[in-house]
């Protein structure tokens, strides 16, 4: 229900009035790999996610007899919907912006046809029915015996009432919220740019290091005198390589279980879930029980590192995270790995147990079990570590440090451009805020 009256010049119908029908494809035999130039290939459910259509999300089809059964292309100007999925994303749904001959929809995706006649912005539709409101309504409509898996009906979909205001305020509401899509789209474009310079730097960092004059090493190839072997390949001579048993003091943290739940004894605990990769994450802090004198050995203190002992994606395990004066005090759970350094600089040694190097020793040993990759306090013990003198420990830390506060500054302001959006999509499409058309046509702000 919108508690908000229904603006002057405003309709409230079902999503029927606007659409004509829903057209959906077939499912064909295809080969799980995009297809190339030449070749034709059939969408997969993913290629609509997060509100964007991926034409890379496509299946090869080899058999001439399937693809003469694939007959519904992507249109331009047309809205592909997930008619079936998992609880959360029936629904999804992604605004197509071209033809594409290539391509064809299969059984699980609709594709909206809007009648000629109407005088209707599609990529204003778009947004309202990838709108929260919308996608609640969606979710109530969909059934299904699966626990994964929902379905919506056509009728239940097209009977889902929304607000609809003129055709011209329809595009500027449209024009408004494309315009920071695509300030958003920039910026999560540049976000992985630089994540992937850091990765490069990164790499340089921890192969070749800084020398007295605060230069890169030449690489071995040019230079083959600054650098020794190891069982981590060449690294430069300055180096020791020594592993995590002799750099720091290791701990586990508290083992989860009924005995544990809050009572009188509360402790708050961070758990693998408020560990991401050199970041603490505090808005969602569990609790469990525990006397101060089991509480006190695991406190964490500034400068901790916490290692993620295990991960269902392979490349997510090891992630390791700094503690900062915001997250000391607290405790963590068993999932976790507590590394207190001995002489090793602490954001140096954050940066060395996140670089690719490390990444690769865990993949090829960690253990696998029930669909989650783990890694055991032996295995992160015997794990190697290159330590450089203090001198350049401190300047790799600072280098990386400005890289990742570069990152962490758009990543700022991506946030705050998604919740700009999420507030504007809820006044726009409702009729909280109206928009101003042309100069000739009143304006009311609600």
């Amino acid at each position: 229900m919108i508690d908000i009256p229904l603006p002057q010049g405003w309709s409230e119908q079902p999503l029927s009035g606007l659409v004509a029908k829903l057209e959906s494809g077939v499912s064909v035999n295809a080969e799980d790999r995009a297809c190339g130039a030449d070749e034709i290939g059939v969408l997969k459910t993913s290629c609509v996610n997060g509100g964007h259509f991926d034409p890379r999300e496509n299946k090869v089809v080899l058999d001439r007899s399937e693809i003469r059964r694939a007959e519904l292309n992507p249109r331009r100007d047309a809205i592909l919907i997930s008619r079936m999925n998992t609880f959360d994303l029936v629904g999804e749904c992604a605004y197509v912006d071209r033809d594409y001959s290539h391509l064809f929809i299969p059984d699980r995706l609709w594709q909206t046809v809007i009648p000629s006649d109407a005088n209707t912005c599609v990529k204003w539709l778009s947004y309202v029915v990838r709108s929260p409101l919308f996608r609640r309504s969606v979710s109530n409509a969909a059934t299904g015996t699966s626990g994964s898996m929902k379905n919506i009906s056509q009728p239940s979909y097209l009977g889902i009432r929304i607000r609809v205001p003129p055709p011209p305020e329809q595009c500027t509401i449209a024009r408004i919220l494309t315009t920071l899509d695509n300030l958003i789209e920039k910026t999560e474009a540049l976000i992985a740019k630089y994540q992937a310079i850091k990765q490069g730097m990164m790499h340089d960092l921890f192969t070749r290091g800084i020398d007295a004059h605060g230069r890169l090493r030449p690489p071995p190839s040019e230079a083959p005198g600054l650098y020794k072997q190891s069982e981590l390949g060449w690294i430069p001579k300055e180096w020791a390589l020594s592993c995590v048993a002799d750099e720091f003091h290791l701990s586990t943290g508290f083992t989860l279980g009924l005995h544990r739940r809050p009572k009188r004894n509360v402790k708050r605990y961070l758990r693998v879930a408020n560990v991401q990769r050199d970041e603490i994450l505090l808005d969602d802090i569990a609790e469990l029980d525990a006397t101060d004198g089991e509480f006190e050995p695991r406190r964490l203190e500034p400068d901790d590192l916490l290692v993620v002992e295990g991960h269902a994606d392979p490349g997510q395990i090891g992630r390791c995270a700094i503690v900062t004066r915001e997250s000391a005090g607290l405790t963590f759970q068993n999932h976790l790995f507590r590394l207190r350094c001995r002489k090793v600089l602490p954001r140096f040694a954050c940066d060395w147990l996140n670089s690719e190097i490390a990444r690769r020793y865990w993949l090829c040993r960690c253990a696998t079990s029930s669909g989650l990759n783990t890694i055991n306090q032996t295995t992160l013990k015997k794990m190697p570590f290159l330590v450089p003198h203090p001198d350049e420990q401190a300047e790799i830390a600072t280098r990386t440090d400005a890289e990742s506060a570069f990152i962490k500054g758009m990543q700022v302001s991506l946030f705050k451009s998604r919740h700009i959006k999420s507030g504007l999509m809820q006044d726009l499409l409702t009729g909280k805020v109206r928009v101003k058309v042309d100069e000739r046509e009143e304006v009311a702000d609600a």
